[in-house]
């Protein structure tokens, strides 16, 4: 069970990372078209 807890918490962990990479791709692709 403690073993089941570590890699749901793990999954989520990476889930959060990558939502953060792609926010901040989003973020810089349209400064960029803003031209800041």
């Amino acid at each position: 069970m403690n073993s089941d807890i570590s890699a749901y918490t793990y999954e989520r962990t990476l889930v959060m990372e990558q939502r953060n990479q792609m926010l901040r791709e989003l973020r810089l692709n349209r400064a960029e078209k803003l031209g800041l």
